[in-house]
C-alpha cells in the first residue's frame, strides 16, 4: 500500500462549523491513531481533510487567542486577516485547525478529554516522536495538545505525559519546550504542578518552569507574559506547596507507570525520583546545550529545601514507595542470552533451522534433506501454509529468541526475515573464499526460502527482505526474484515509490531501477496508477513528478516510447515548471507562485519594490522560457530577491545561507533529477 494509499484510508472528512461532524471526527480520529496500519515509514497516516462545500472562513476565530499563539509560529498576526480569510491558508496543520474548530464548542470538551488521553497512550506506547511525523514539521498531536492546554489548564497533564522521554531533540526540538509554553501563559497552579509530575521527560521537566530562551528564535513570540519562577524556590518560600507536589507525584505514580528512555538495560533508571528532584535543581533555561548526565553530578552537591538533593530524593522515593506499596519501577535486570540474539555464532543457524523444520513441519525429515541436498524437489508439494511465528512459539524452539528479539509491536515476522535468517545465511554464503553470492552454500539458502515461501501461502516476500536478498547480497536480480517467488508486484512497486515519498529527500538509484523493471513488465497497470494519482488531491506532487522523471529517463535510455511515456512526458511539461516556480517563490521574495510561508512574504514592502521584483522576474521567467538568452542578467534578478536564512542554529552555529535547491530539502534532489 502505497503512503498515499495509506493517507486516504486514515482520513477524516469533516465540515468545520458543525459540532456533530467534529464530534464524529474526534472519535475516529481516536479510533485510527490506535491503529497499528495508520504508522509506517516514520509517519503517522491519519488525514483531516475538509468536506465539500463547507464553511472554513475564520469568523469566531477571529479573536481567538489560542489561534493567535498558534499563529505566532508561522509570523502571522490575526490582525492581517479577516473574517471571510479560511483557517486552511493560516499555514496551520489540518490535524491543528480541526482540533482549533472542536475547542470553540465547551460541549466537546469531554470528547477532547477522551482523545488527548489516547493521545498520550499512543505517544507513550511508541515511546519516539521520530515515528509519529504528520508532516515535514509536525508530530502527530503536540499542536493539538497544546492548543487544548492552553484552553483548558487542566489537561496539561495529559500533553506532559504525551511529551514521552525519547523525543527527537534535533529535529522536533519544540516538544520540549512545549510544557513551559503552556506554563509561560497560565503560570504557576496546581494544575501546572500537576504536569510537572506526569512528565517522563527529564529535558521537558527541566525546562517547564525556567525556560528563556526557545531553541527557534521565532517561537519566542509564542511565549507568554508569566515570567518563569523557579518551582524549587516555590517549595523554599511557600513549603505547603511541596507537600502539593509529593501528594501529586504520588497521585501520577499510582496511575500512570513510568516510562523508561528505552528498553535497553545500559539506559535503564532504577531511580526517576531523583530525575524528578534533578529537575528541580538543575533547571534548563534553553540557553545551552543540557546534558542530564551532567547535571546528575551536581545532585550530590546541590542544596534542596532543607537537606542536600540527594537525601531529599532518598527521603521522597521511600515516601512515595510506602504510600504504593511496591518499588516505582523494577529492579533492573541483567540479561544473561544477549548472545543468542546480538552475537552471532558459526554453525547455530543451521542448527535451529533444522531442528524447527524437522520438529515443526509435516515430513520435515524430507524437507530439510531437501534444502540440504538439493533431491527430492517433489517434497515441496507436500509442505503446508502455516504460520511460522506462531510455531516457532508453540514449539519453544531455539529460534523464539530471534524472534523476539527482531520482532516487535509494530513488526512483523515477514518484515524483519533477513535478521531472523542472517545467521544460518551466514553459516552457508559466508566464508574466506569470496562473495556471499558466489558461495555454493548459498543454494541451500534458495532452498530454505523456497519452503518459507510455500509456509506463507506463496504470497511473497516482504518488500524489505526482497531488497535485502536483490541490493544487500546480490543473490538475485529482481527479475530473477520474482520469477522464482511470484508475488503481488504492486507491493514492491509501492515499496520503490514510498522511498523517496514525503518526509525522504533522495531518489535512489537501486529503487529507480526497480521502478523501471516493474514498470517494463506492466505498463498498462503502471499508467493507470499514474492516472490515479494525477486525480488524487492528496497525492504529493513531487512524488508524482519523481515517478514520470525515472520512466521518462531509462524510457530514452531503453529506446521505449509508447502510450506511458507520452503521459509521463506530458505530466512532466505540464507540472514541473509550476513545481520549480513554487519552490522558488517559497525561498525568495518572488510572486510567482503562492507562498505557504509568511516569512518570505511582500507584504510589508512598499510599492516600488514590489515593482522591481516583479521587473525582475519577468527577466528570470524570460530566460526560462527560452525568450532571451542572457543568462548572467536574468542570474542576476534571480540573486537579488533570494531570501537569506540569517536564523542561528544553536546546535551548529550555521552560518547565513540561501535556501533554494538546498541539499537538505525533501524536494531538491526530486527536482533535480
Amino acid at each position: 500500500m502505497t503512503m498515499q494509499a495509506q493517507t486516504a484510508a486514515f482520513t477524516i472528512t469533516y465540515d468545520p462549523k458543525n459540532i456533530h461532524s467534529l464530534s464524529n471526527g474526534l472519535k475516529d480520529y481516536r479510533q485510527f491513531i490506535q491503529q497499528e496500519q495508520a504508522f509506517s515509514d516514520f509517519h503517522c497516516h491519519v488525514r483531516f481533510k475538509l468536506a465539500d462545500n463547507t464553511d472554513d472562513s475564520l469568523a469566531e476565530l477571529l479573536h481567538d487567542p489560542i489561534l493567535k499563539t498558534l499563529l505566532s509560529f508561522s509570523d502571522v498576526s490575526l490582525t492581517e486577516l479577516a473574517q471571510n480569510h479560511k483557517l486552511a491558508d493560516c499555514y496551520i496543520e489540518p490535524e491543528t485547525a480541526f482540533f482549533l474548530r472542536a475547542l470553540t464548542h465547551p460541549e466537546l470538551e469531554d470528547e477532547l478529554k477522551q482523545t488527548a488521553v489516547v493521545l498520550s497512550q499512543v505517544s507513550r506506547r511508541i515511546n519516539d516522536s521520530a515515528e509519529m511525523w504528520i508532516s515535514d514539521t509536525e508530530v502527530l498531536g503536540l499542536s493539538a495538545l497544546l492548543a487544548l492546554a492552553l484552553k483548558y489548564p487542566k489537561y496539561t497533564y495529559l500533553l506532559a505525559a504525551y511529551i514521552v522521554p525519547y523525543w527527537d531533540t534535533e529535529h522536533a526540538p519544540f516538544g520540549e519546550e512545549v510544557l513551559a509554553l503552556v506554563a509561560s501563559h497560565h503560570g504557576y497552579s496546581h494544575d501546572m504542578l500537576k504536569a510537572f509530575c506526569y512528565c517522563d521527560n527529564d529535558i521537558a521537566r527541566a525546562k517547564m518552569f525556567a525556560l528563556q530562551h526557545t531553541t527557534y528564535d521565532e517561537h519566542q513570540a509564542v511565549v507568554g507574559d508569566a515570567k518563569p519562577k523557579s518551582l524549587l524556590d516555590t517549595f523554599r518560600q511557600q513549603p505547603q506547596e511541596f507537600e502539593v507536589f509529593k501528594k501529586l507525584l504520588k497521585q501520577r505514580f499510582s496511575e500512570q507507570d513510568y516510562l523508561q528512555y528505552v528498553d535497553d538495560e545500559r539506559y535503564y533508571n532504577e531511580d526517576p525520583i531523583r530525575s524528578f528532584v534533578m529537575s528541580l535543581v538543575a533547571t534548563d533555561d534553553g540557553s545551552g546545550c543540557y546534558d542530564t548526565d551532567e547535571q546528575s553530578l551536581t545532585m550530590s552537591e546541590a542544596w534542596f529545601i532543607d537537606s542536600s538533593a540527594d537525601d531529599a530524593a532518598a527521603d521522597l522515593k521511600l515516601e512515595v514507595e510506602t504510600y504504593l506499596g511496591r518499588p516505582i519501577v523494577a529492579p533492573k535486570t541483567i540479561e544473561e542470552d544477549d548472545d543468542l540474539t546480538e552475537h552471532y555464532y558459526r554453525g547455530t543457524g543451521i542448527s535451529q533451522w533444522k531442528a524447527f523444520i524437522t520438529g515443526a513441519l509435516n515430513h520435515g525429515t524430507e524437507i530439510w534433506d531437501f534444502i540440504v541436498s538439493g533431491d527430492n524437489e517433489q517434497i515441496l508439494e507436500q509442505v503446508e501454509a502455516c504460520d511460522i511465528e506462531g510455531l516457532i512459539r508453540a514449539g519453544n524452539y531455539q529460534l523464539i529468541d530471534k524472534v523476539n528479539y527482531f520482532v516487535g509491536s509494530f513488526d512483523s515476522f515477514n518484515s524483519e526475515l533477513e535478521k531472523i535468517i542472517y545467521d544460518v545465511l551466514a553459516d552457508w554464503t559466508f566464508d574466506d573464499d569470496g562473495e556471499a553470492n558466489e558461495s555454493e552454500g548459498r543454494f541451500k539458502l534458495f532452498r530454505l526460502l523456497d519452503v518459507l515461501y510455500r509456509c506463507n501461502g506463496n504470497k511473497g516476500f516482504d518488500p524489505n527482505f526482497i531488497e535485502h536478498m536483490v541490493t544487500e547480497y546480490e543473490f538475485f536480480s529482481h527479475s530473477e526474484f520474482m520469477a522464482r517467488y511470484p508475488g503481488d508486484w504492486r507491493i514492491m512497486f509501492s515499496h520503490a515509490l514510498d522511498s523517496f515519498s514525503g518526509y525522504r529527500s533522495n531518489i535512489e538509484r537501486n529503487e529507480a531501477e526497480s521502478l523501471y523493471a516493474l514498470t517494463q513488465q506492466h505498463r498498462s497497470e503502471v499508467a493507470e496508477f499514474i492516472d490515479k494519482m494525477a486525480s488524487d488531491e492528496d497525492c504529493e506532487q513531487i512524488t508524482l513528478l519523481g515517478l514520470c522523471a525515472i520512466i521518462s529517463y531509462f524510457d530514452q535510455q531503453h529506446v521505449v516510447s509508447d502510450e506511458l511515456t507520452q503521459k509521463v512526458l506530458q505530466i512532466l511539461n505540464d507540472q514541473l515548471v509550476a513545481a520549480i516556480y513554487q519552490q522558488t517563490a517559497e525561498t525568495s521574495l518572488f510572486q510567482c507562485a503562492k507562498k505557504r510561508r509568511y516569512r518570505n512574504d511582500c507584504s510589508k514592502l512598499d510599492e516600488a519594490q514590489i515593482s522591481q521584483i516583479n521587473q525582475d522576474w519577468q527577466v528570470v521567467e524570460q530566460y526560462l522560457k527560452g525568450d532571451t538568452q542572457d543568462f548572467e542578467l536574468a542570474l542576476t534578478a534571480f540573486e537579488k530577491h533570494q531570501v537569506r536564512c540569517d536564523e542561528e542554529d544553536a546546535l551548529f552555529r550555521a552560518l547565513p545561507h540561501y535556501e533554494f535547491l538546498r541539499d537538505f530539502d525533501d524536494k531538491a534532489q526530486k527536482l533535480l533529477v
